[in-house]
């Protein structure tokens, strides 16, 4: 696994066997790569490790005399707290890892979108060959039934001739609507599995953009970026932002239907364009009044521009936001 991020900090441990209650700040090794941060002697091989994936928290930590620059990983019930030289060196081991976080989420979502493809591939094919080879053991089955009806009440003078004639059209005209019935079921059963393909993959995509994502924002009113953490509420079809990912409770956030108009990907942003831009509706003409006097305190913006560095992120938000004003 090719590493990230590798360097020396101090890690917070217990004392083990002991009744002591103290805690033990240690140097380790730091190794962080997509899906792990390891750990172990500075001068030897990892001894364990805190998996990284979309739940993954990165957390000042609360010490009283590191001066503020420890912080804290977790992963569900896995917990690694370190302490860096400086506030500085801190910051950025929590920017790094956040990041690699984020996009193992984006990158299960597309791995998902990109596994429905196939399945769904796969699906049809495979009711089609099912289709067929049920329809032709059907029609030698009706075939020989008939040929054997007619024959018993002698409704053909012979398999030969004008009742082999008859009885052949028989059969095929038999054989057609049991291939026409099969396959009608076959796409029937295609098109719910891929329903419900569809809304799971749907459902994965609103849990990876429910979690604040850090970004660059800026309305179109204001001359500079700012950092800020965005996500979106599908329940409420909310867009949220928010200066911390501590308080989510202080969010700002527009309706989806009621204030966007349009939202669409800037396949050529640099560092200084946005990556995908929101284009809202005329504020003014809103009966809103929340909208207009609190949510913006100067002129009424018309677009919201998103610098995000992770397409794939970029492509979910634009996706699931076009997808919420539609349904």
């Amino acid at each position: 696994m090719a590493e990230i991020k590798v360097g020396v900090l101090i890690k917070k441990s217990r004392n083990r066997g002991s009744l002591s209650i103290m805690d033990n700040w240690q140097a380790r090794k730091i190794v962080l790569s997509a899906d792990r941060i390891t750990y172990g002697p500075v001068d030897g091989p990892a001894k364990d490790f805190v998996p990284i994936n979309h739940s993954t928290k990165v957390e000042h930590h609360p010490a009283s005399k590191d001066n503020g620059k420890s912080f804290v990983i977790s992963t569900g019930a896995d917990e690694l707290v370190l302490c860096a030289p400086d506030e500085g060196s801190r910051e950025e081991w929590i920017r790094v890892i956040t990041a690699t976080a984020q996009k193992s989420s984006a990158t299960s979502v597309t791995a998902d979108m990109a596994k429905l493809k196939v399945d769904n591939s796969n699906a049809a094919t495979n009711a089609v060959a099912n289709a067929a080879t049920n329809a032709a053991a059907n029609a030698a089955s009706n075939a020989a039934s008939n040929a054997a009806s007619n024959l018993l009440y002698g409704n053909t003078p012979s398999i030969g001739g004008i009742g082999g004639s008859l009885l052949s059209a028989a059969a095929d005209e038999a054989a057609r609507k049991i291939k026409e019935a099969a396959e009608a079921e076959a796409l029937a059963l295609l098109a719910a599995k891929k329903k419900a393909d569809e809304e799971a993959a749907r459902k994965k995509l609103i849990a990876a953009l429910a979690s604040p994502i850090e970004c660059q924002k800026k309305l179109s009113t204001e001359s500079s970026y700012h950092t800020r953490f965005i996500w979106v509420n599908a329940t409420t079809k909310e867009f949220h932002w928010a200066k911390s990912a501590d308080d989510v409770t202080k969010s700002k956030c527009i309706n989806i239907v009621t204030h966007i108009k349009s939202v669409k990907i800037n396949s050529l942003a640099d560092v200084t364009e946005p990556n995908f831009t929101i284009e809202l509706v005329d504020a003014a003409q809103l009966p809103d009044s929340v909208f207009a006097s609190k949510l913006f305190s100067s002129a009424l913006p018309t677009s919201i521009d998103i610098h995000q560095s992770n397409a794939t992120t970029n492509s979910n938000f634009v996706q699931l936001i076009n997808d919420l004003k539609k349904n």
